[in-house]
């Protein structure tokens, strides 16, 4: 407990044994405390810390016992907190975009950080924190990222970090963006039916992989190939104009559309109408 920044009020600097690091709460001087989002990083275990000026500048220096590594002292020179801005991250939320993560933030006028990143972890606890390769572009004030490495069956936390100077700092505590339900090969939709013009097939690729999707007669004879070869995991569409394989328009009547993928097939029948 020290008024590490000088400005009249007691303030409060934490060990973190956790996040291997230590905290600063800038007291408000009415018993609440501003959390400043500054974190001194790069202990293995904090034990303890104390305030005291040590070189005589009248700032509040910190001695810290750490459990591996022993006694650090961390010298105050300019006052710990001054000039935070306490909503430095206006924006920062992160979701799936087809067959990636996209990560928006955006943090206020006049930070002074010298760089700032996302960290991803996997899993919703989010522990052992990396900094993913992504695509960075610019949406008027917002930083738009996409991480195209996330899979699509595992959950991953994201948070944002800051460079100030030496000081790792923890802008945002994370956002947890939820594993997609594992897809399976099979017909999304087919239609309309009945119907009489342009008719719409969505399907599913449970991963990459060739298939085939054809229309049939009540014969048995082919009527049209719509797709053919090897398609991208998701969820994908063709479309069917109503015209035959010679360029002809099929008649109205019963139809079925075989969806052919690796180990097995799905039939549905439709209606077309004149």
């Amino acid at each position: 407990v020290a008024d590490v920044n000088r400005d009249g009020s007691l303030d409060l600097v934490t060990a973190n044994s956790t996040s291997q690091g230590l905290s600063v709460l800038l007291g408000r001087g009415d018993g609440t405390f501003l959390a400043t989002n500054e974190e001194y990083l790069g202990f293995s275990s904090p034990q303890w810390v104390v305030a005291g000026d040590f070189d005589g500048d009248r700032f509040p220096d910190l001695a810290v016992v750490d459990f591996n590594s022993g006694l650090r002292v961390l010298m105050n020179e300019s006052g710990v907190g001054c000039g935070v801005t306490a909503t430095l991250v206006q924006r920062f939320a992160a979701g799936r975009v087809g067959g990636a993560v996209r990560v928006t933030w955006e943090v206020a006028e006049g930070a002074t950080a010298s760089a700032i990143w996302v960290e991803r972890a996997e899993g919703p606890s989010g522990q052992a924190w990396t900094q993913p390769v992504m695509e960075r572009s610019i949406e008027g004030r917002a930083v738009v990222e996409m991480d195209r490495s996330a899979l699509p069956d595992r959950a991953y936390r994201y948070r944002l970090v800051a460079r100030d100077g030496g000081i790792l700092t923890v802008l945002d505590p994370g956002v947890l963006v939820e594993a997609q339900a594992r897809l399976a090969f099979g017909l999304a939709g087919v239609g309309p039916s009945p119907g009489s013009g342009p008719l719409r097939i969505a399907f599913t690729l449970a991963h990459n992989a060739p298939i085939q999707i054809d229309v049939f007669d009540l014969l048995g004879r082919r009527v049209v190939t719509l797709a053919r070869g090897p398609w991208s995991a998701g969820t994908q569409a063709v479309g069917w104009d109503g015209l035959t394989r010679g360029g002809m328009q099929a008649p109205a009547g019963i139809y079925v559309v075989r969806y052919a993928y690796p180990g097995g097939q799905e039939r549905q029948r439709i209606m077309r109408l004149r």
